[in-house]
């Protein structure tokens, strides 16, 4: 009578759990181990409501991890859950990935960007820093041209998508403005000093606001 032998997996993989111990009776069919494969993971992330509109099958997906620094995963979106939750109104958004190196482990946090459709070339974006908000406005500084002394000019714009650190602008902004991303409320301040068009008083249309501002106010215009 052969007391021991050897019985071998039907699948190749890293054991995630011991189901059976020595002295255990076992029955056919009984499951011993339980094998995960890692050649393959699924990545999911949890997608904002209001964002769903940018997100569908295909859209490419780069991420990180703390725990592999330095390095950028790359994918696509292979699935979008169809039920949002109710209480963080989120969504799953799923990306399968090769991990033939075993850098990835289950459970491990990740920090990922999902990339839309490519934009038309005159949608209009602006960096989030530009914008004030005033109550249900959303406000920027635009720079007025072919003036001598630095001039802006307070313009209320009506925002699309968050996309990342910027916003879609659906109207308001024609290309070619150049806009205020550092420093807006120190101009705004300025206006409402000198009783002009600002966030508290929106009466002036098209005001512009001089100069005699530092010199920072005015940065890099937003991206088009």
């Amino acid at each position: 009578m052969k007391e021991n032998f050897d019985i071998y997996a039907e699948y190749s993989g890293v054991v995630q759990k011991r189901r059976v111990a020595v002295g255990d009776h076992l029955n056919q069919g009984e499951i011993l181990f339980d094998i995960q494969n890692l050649n393959k993971l699924w990545v999911v992330f949890d997608i904002y409501e209001k964002d769903l509109e940018q997100v569908e099958t295909g859209n490419l997906v780069t991420f990180t991890t703390p725990s592999v620094s330095g390095k950028k995963f790359e994918s696509n979106v292979s699935f979008v859950d169809p039920v949002i939750d109710p209480v963080t109104r989120t969504t799953k958004v799923r990306v399968d990935i090769l991990n033939t190196e075993n850098q990835l482990k289950p459970e491990m946090f990740v920090n990922g960007e999902i990339y839309s459709k490519e934009k038309s070339a005159m949608d209009i974006t602006v960096p989030k820093s530009a914008v004030l908000w005033t109550g249900q406005r959303s406000v920027v500084y635009v720079k007025v041209p072919d003036i001598s002394v630095p001039s802006f000019e307070f313009r209320e714009v009506l925002l699309g998508q968050s996309l990342g650190d910027s916003y879609q602008v659906i109207d308001g902004l024609a290309v070619g403005d150049e806009v205020v991303t550092n420093g807006a409320f120190v101009i705004d301040a300025s206006a409402q000093l000198n009783n002009q068009a600002s966030m508290m008083n929106r009466l002036i249309p098209g005001a512009l606001h001089e100069g005699n501002l530092p010199d920072y106010t005015l940065q890099t215009p937003g991206n088009f």
